[in-house]
């Protein structure tokens, strides 16, 4: 029964990339267009599928050598949409000095834990994202294993929540955009060890609602999660923290949307905890892509760059 809801939940998402692809015809233009960055593109057979990533290295990076950072950047659900485009992380890299990791879903859907699978199918994205790091280690590039960190949008978002639950030996640090906590995965999260964590939300999300329930997509269910408050309540008892610190209101840089971006951050022990609230916010990566019309995601933030300030959170939380 958990596959057909997987296969079902994957075919609703097919049906969304179909709808949005439609829409430019009606006067509703969606910006695609690739961004041209170089990558090296990796094929892996795990747990008899195959799968693939791409791997971006500044070339000043590489020129240095040493210990690299590292993070993976998690696809959203559903086909049509590059998350590099989508996200535009690699400036954010080639400035900050880290490696970027592009890991791609099976079947455009990672098991984020919202539907509850067992078996072999359990952790098969989590050994996945394991195997990544590994083969790009295996491939030769030094990576400094007290700094890897994963980030992803939505359906990414909350697998990038399950890397923290179920792989906090490697992973110091996650962020989740446009993303909550699955509800079917907050009773079992027992990490092994503190994971700072940054989640970044829109107030108007209407496919995974701020306020928490079902995720939805027009009549297409995809599991249900928690609101972003009870999200940053179970990782703030999950590390330690205290209460959170008063919100910060962020500068306000576009005068063009009635969006706005308010910082809270939590005092924790041996991690780092953070919201960035964008109220008024859709689901979308602030500062990238307006990858499908607003009039289905909502608005995207363009006061802050999500990418950046995921890495900024990250370089300052402890390493692991």
């Amino acid at each position: 029964m958990a596959k057909e809801a997987l296969a079902r939940r994957a075919g609703g998402w097919a049906r969304v990339a179909a709808l949005a692809a439609l829409l430019p015809a009606a006067g509703l233009a969606v910006s695609c267009a690739s961004l041209s960055v170089p990558v090296d593109s990796s094929a892996l057979v795990h747990n008899e599928t195959n799968r693939s990533y791409r791997l971006y290295v500044p070339a000043a990076l590489r020129a240095k050598g040493g210990p690299v950072p590292l993070v993976l950047v998690l696809q959203g659900a559903g086909p049509g949409f590059d998350i590099m485009d989508i996200t535009r992380i690699a400036p954010v890299a080639d400035r900050e000095g880290f490696a970027v990791a592009f890991p791609t879903a099976a079947g455009d859907l990672w098991n984020d834990g919202a539907l509850k699978l067992f078996g072999a199918n359990a952790s098969r994205d989590v050994a996945f994202l394991r195997r990544v790091v590994a083969d790009i280690e295996a491939k030769g590039l030094r990576l400094d294993r007290k700094r890897i960190y994963a980030v992803g949008l939505s359906n990414g978002g909350m697998m990038s929540l399950r890397l923290a639950c179920e792989a906090a030996d490697l992973f110091a640090g996650v962020g989740a955009v446009a993303a909550n906590m699955p509800k079917a995965l907050a009773a079992d999260c027992r990490p092994s060890a503190p994971v700072s964590v940054v989640v970044v939300n829109g107030t108007r999300d209407p496919i995974v609602p701020y306020r928490g329930g079902a995720v939805r997509v027009g009549l297409f269910g995809f599991g249900e999660v928690l609101s972003t408050e009870e999200t940053m309540a179970l990782w703030a008892r999950l590390n330690g923290c205290g209460p959170p610190a008063p919100p910060v209101a962020l500068p306000k840089r576009d005068r063009d949307d009635d969006t706005r971006a308010v910082q809270v951050d939590y005092d924790c022990r041996g991690a780092r905890l953070r919201l960035v609230r964008i109220e008024g916010g859709g689901h979308a990566w602030p500062g990238g892509m307006q990858f499908m019309p607003a009039l289905l995601i909502g608005t995207v933030n363009r006061d802050i760059d999500a990418g950046a300030a995921a890495w900024s959170f990250f370089k300052d939380a402890p390493a692991r």
